[in-house]
């Protein structure tokens, strides 16, 4: 009973950090921010984990989750980043501040982890803070661009829209994978999060949408258990001319100003971010930066980019896209870290899928599905946006590297194992 005590107290203080930080509480409730309510919470969740009695199998070892050694690997560079930075004091403020929040607090939720009990919870957590965010938003909605419409916040439309469109497949999973109310709550949330997704008319967040689609229709849905029989050709057109009727049924809903800005999506030329003359313009900003960071192979330091941007002739803009960004502050090893966590969570998960049946109630082989698809729609909402170090990204890489190696260690009595099978 201690043992269970310990652990869901350290379970309960990591979501209450998770829906501090990714669903940015204190920013809608200002009066939160003068008690500290992070870093309270952060000290509460260290110390659960501190006094958790130790268990006698671990199977969280560095060979077993190369996904938690590409975050240490990529924060380490940050760190050494300082050395070589343009803007000493930006630098060292994003690794004081940030860098090092983000970091920590991804480690406990990887040690916070042990077990199926605890990855659902975390798993419902960030449903909880995108529906919550999405249901506000839809509250404040004025016709122009979903906002949270909250005065200072750090997430702008497009954040928003690149954290609903990371967590819906874990909705979508999460509902194929319930029951009784439970389902119908995730159902009637699925379709919150596709409207306000929309109505933000992030171009990159409605790109993972259509990249979501295509999964569906291809692998037959966004949970797959194992076993599962591929779906035929005629199958899938089958679903796709039922995608692109209610595509066109959901594109006709819409107000004339979001279908205006997404249908920029086939058209981009006219889009002013393509016009190379205009500083401002993501492509002029990605062109100019790529070049000059070439021949910057250590980097120029974590956030200082804006910096570099103008030492290059721009105006001081973000990056714009969470690759680049990566590889603009540090340089060609921290691009190939950055790309490997990915690829490595990718691998992971399509481990689990081959060969992990249905368990009981809990459906690895399903869950593992939905979570290489949350990794797809990240992806791409990221390339646009400069989200290299969010927290919705590494706690999602946090949580899909406990569970991997949940699964890993109950498959295997031999962590080399795991190594011998890729």
């Amino acid at each position: 009973m201690p043992i269970r005590n310990s652990m869901t107290m350290a379970l309960a203080f990591g979501a209450l950090f998770i829906v501090i930080s990714v669903g940015r509480l204190t920013e809608i409730v200002p009066a939160l921010s003068t008690i500290y309510l992070g870093k309270v919470v952060m000290a509460l969740w260290t110390i659960a984990i501190i006094l958790r009695p130790k268990r006698k199998t671990n199977y969280k070892t560095a060979e077993v989750s190369p996904i938690a050694k590409c975050g240490v690997y990529l924060a380490l560079l940050a760190c050494l980043s300082m050395v070589i930075s343009v803007w000493p004091s930006q630098t060292l403020s994003s690794i004081t501040g940030g860098l090092f929040i983000l970091v920590y607090s991804s480690m406990l939720l990887y040690m916070t982890l042990t077990d199926e009990y605890s990855v659902l919870f975390i798993l419902r957590t960030f449903v909880l803070i995108a529906a919550a965010l999405a249901v506000l938003s839809l509250s404040r909605y004025t016709g122009q661009r979903l906002d949270l419409r909250v005065i200072a916040a750090s997430y702008d439309t497009n954040d928003l829209a690149y954290l609903l469109v990371t967590i819906l497949p874990i909705c979508i999973a999460l509902s194929t994978l319930s029951s009784g109310l439970e389902k119908s709550l995730l159902k009637v949330t699925i379709v919150i999060l596709v409207a306000s997704i929309l109505l933000t008319s992030s171009r990159g967040a409605f790109l993972s949408l259509l990249a979501l689609g295509g999964m569906v229709i291809y692998r037959g849905g966004v949970s797959i258990s194992a076993g599962t029989l591929k779906p035929t050709t005629w199958q899938r057109m089958k679903r796709l001319v039922a995608a692109g009727i209610v595509g066109l049924v959901t594109m006709a809903s819409l107000p004339h100003s979001t279908t205006g800005r997404l249908s920029t999506v086939a058209s981009l030329a006219h889009d002013y971010n393509t016009d190379t003359d205009l500083k401002e313009g993501r492509l002029s900003i990605w062109e100019r930066n790529a070049r000059a960071a070439v021949w910057h192979p250590l980097g120029i330091g974590l956030g200082a980019s804006a910096a570099f941007d103008a030492k290059n002739g721009g105006v001081y803009k973000a990056m714009h896209n969470s690759v680049l960004l990566v590889f603009v502050e540090l340089g060609y090893a921290g691009l190939a870290v950055y790309l490997a966590a990915y690829v490595l969570a990718w691998r992971r998960l399509s481990l689990i899928r081959s060969i992990i049946p249905k368990k009981g109630q809990f459906d690895y082989s399903a869950l593992a599905s939905s979570l290489q698809v949350a990794l797809v729609t990240n992806f791409i909402a990221a390339f646009f946006l400069s989200q290299s170090f969010s927290a919705v990204l590494w706690y999602l890489l946090a949580t899909i590297a406990a569970f991997t190696a949940k699964a890993e260690g109950e498959t295997f009595r031999n962590p080399a194992d795991i190594l011998r099978t890729n």
